[in-house]
């Protein structure tokens, strides 16, 4: 029976392809088109408090542990990261390890900018 759901699940496509997978993001950082910070919004339904799951990204890119382990120096996920990871924030002294990581980060953007502009 278990193989039955699974391929109706495929068929109506509750299942991402390969190298996504469902992801919730709480907050967004919002930029106006020449880039400069606006501020933060939270994603989602802000009335839930900290049981506000945030908004459901069906198809967001995702790499498994082994994936990340395997990639270049300090692999991250593409545009869904830890704050600490994007803005640095919550980290007294960052150490080498999270400055590559965010480094990182900020090198997916930029890669992507000229496909996206508004991501430069």
């Amino acid at each position: 029976m278990l193989e039955h759901l699974k391929k109706y699940g495929e068929q109506v496509g509750l299942e991402p392809e390969p190298g996504f997978k469902v992801k919730h993001v709480k907050w967004a950082i919002v930029c106006d088109p020449g880039g400069r910070y606006l501020g933060v919004s939270q994603l989602g339904d802000a009335k839930q408090g900290k049981r506000n799951a945030g908004l459901e990204f069906k198809k967001a890119p995702d790499l498994t542990q082994p994936q990340m382990v395997s990639g270049p120096d300090n692999c991250r996920h593409f545009l869904a990261d830890a704050l600490s990871v994007v803005t640095l924030l919550g980290i007294s002294k960052p150490g080498p390890n999270d400055l590559a990581k965010h480094e990182f980060f900020k090198d997916l953007l930029r890669q992507v900018a000229g496909q996206a502009p508004e991501l430069e």
